[in-house]
């Protein structure tokens, strides 16, 4: 389980004379570009795939609405993994998807990332080896803001499904207390700057393979 304290978040809302004691580490680059993020409640079935998803905010602006809908009937059509997902379970996942508005019209096209529906398969990865790791201090910016100001104490469990380039994909939340304050969300988004090598410790690919992940935030 790991520790992440909000020193540097903190760090970028002082004044200038503060930023000259320390400067937060930049962001890495997001695993999956140019895909949307969207969260969302999926139920999972026998097969451990999605089915019945539908947005966890409501969706006011008409437009926004359509393009929702669109996503939608997309993911009903083409269901992705959730690792080791219990038949019947309702979980909050964080889905990538490439969305374009169609020019002179209303309608939109959906492409998927990188290795979203690549059926899973293989031993849960235990020993990766990261090339950009979720532990780092930049970890330290996800704190939500709500539970920070509230010196609200979080932990968060999370699954995904590695891709052949080692980024984490289909991340879902497996448990998360308090619940309501934002730290499942602020733990799958943070595991889309995490990239590991395509092979682990052992040697073995680590793509298709499940990968589970424990954060603990505490703000002091």
């Amino acid at each position: 389980m790991k520790t992440f304290i909000p020193v540097l978040g903190i760090v970028l809302v002082l004044s200038s004379a503060a930023m000259a004691i320390g400067a937060a580490p930049p962001v890495p680059p997001d695993t999956q570009p140019g895909a949307e993020w969207i969260w969302l409640v999926c139920s999972a079935t026998d097969q451990r795939l999605s089915s019945n998803c539908r947005f966890i905010d409501p969706i006011i602006d008409p437009r926004e609405r359509l393009k929702a809908g669109t996503e939608l009937g997309y993911l009903d059509a083409h269901p992705f993994p959730l690792a080791d997902a219990s038949p019947g379970a309702e979980v909050m996942v964080l889905v990538r998807l490439k969305v374009r508005a169609v020019k002179g019209g209303n309608a939109f096209e959906i492409a998927a990332p990188e290795d979203m529906f690549r059926a899973l398969s293989g031993p849960e990865v235990s020993d990766p080896i990261w090339i950009r790791s979720p532990h780092e201090s930049w970890a330290s910016l996800f704190y939500p803001m709500r539970a920070f100001r509230m010196q609200q104490i979080g932990t968060v469990t999370m699954r995904c499904m590695v891709t052949a380039t080692g980024g984490l994909i289909n991340c879902w939340v497996q448990q998360e207390t308090p619940v309501g304050l934002g730290f499942g969300k602020a733990g799958t988004r943070l595991l889309q700057y995490a990239r590991m090598k395509p092979i682990d410790a052992k040697g073995e690919p680590v793509a298709g393979r499940p990968y589970v992940e424990t954060f603990r935030w505490k703000p002091y």
